[in-house]
């Protein structure tokens, strides 16, 4: 039987602002969700592989021992966001669009992915037409670029990229996939990741739910506009499951995985 190791898991995590507000659309209140990330992934010992806080939301990927850790550290982002953002607006005012998501991302060519389509996503929506152009995302650490206040784990972020230990291989490896993404015009497509409960192989995600009813979920193929450029040819299958749901069966997938672990 296949053998999936928990290292090369992830978790990507959304959570939308709401319209009528857009909390975010500031750069200053941006650059405050960004300090505020950093500390408090700090605190919870989170590790933060890319992220994105953009106009509409907030996007991370990331590793914890155990999911139940991002949902405090995002608990604590999201009551102290609200709460400066009503000290700066000068009343109450519903900030989020309803809890954050989190999608279980397994297999370092689905992290790899997943990585190009957070420094992408801005210019797949048209706001910008380089991530250099975008400050309040992971582009600048993963290029080498920022140097102080860093938010990443770049000894994580390399460990997905096959260039272990070596981080100057791994920054030129990044650079170009993200160049020649913007020049195939290859950006992905955000929403269609952060609307399924977990992403990886089609061997993977059978494992994973086949104790989940039929009724409850429905597994899909990626179109290849889905994902953007990667060397491989790997086929991107997701799992997904009605909202209502996603909650309990998110539990539920990690502690398959964990268990299958500890037995080998």
């Amino acid at each position: 039987m296949e053998y999936y190791p928990l290292i090369k898991r992830a978790y990507l995590i959304s959570h939308k602002c709401h319209q009528r507000v857009s909390a975010l659309r500031f750069t200053k209140h941006r650059k405050w969700y960004v300090k505020r990330l950093r500390l408090t992934a700090q605190k919870y010992g989170v590790s933060i592989i890319n992220y994105l806080v953009s106009k509409d939301g907030v996007y991370l990927l990331c590793a914890a021992e155990d999911p139940k850790i991002l949902s405090g550290m995002m608990q604590i982002l999201q009551s102290s966001a609200s709460k400066e953002f009503a000290s700066r607006r000068g009343g109450e005012s519903a900030m989020w669009q309803g809890q954050f998501n989190t999608t279980f991302v397994y297999g370092d060519v689905w992290i790899r992915k997943c990585m190009l389509l957070l420094d992408l996503h801005m210019v797949a929506t048209w706001q910008i037409i380089h991530p250099a152009e975008w400050e309040q995302s992971g582009w600048f650490e993963l290029a080498g670029i920022k140097k102080r206040n860093k938010i990443i784990s770049t000894t994580q972020a390399i460990a997905h990229w096959e260039h272990e230990g070596n981080y100057e291989k791994f920054r030129e490896k990044y650079i170009s996939s993200v160049e020649a993404c913007c020049l195939k015009k290859s950006y992905g497509c955000l929403e269609t990741w952060t609307n399924a409960l977990a992403i990886g192989s089609f061997e993977w995600i059978k494992y994973v739910s086949e104790s989940i009813p039929d009724a409850f979920k429905t597994i899909d193929s990626f179109p290849s506009s889905a994902s953007p450029f990667d060397d491989g040819d790997n086929d991107t299958v997701a799992l997904i499951i009605s909202k209502k749901r996603r909650r309990g069966y998110l539990d539920m997938i990690f502690k398959k995985m964990e268990c299958k672990t500890k037995r080998r």
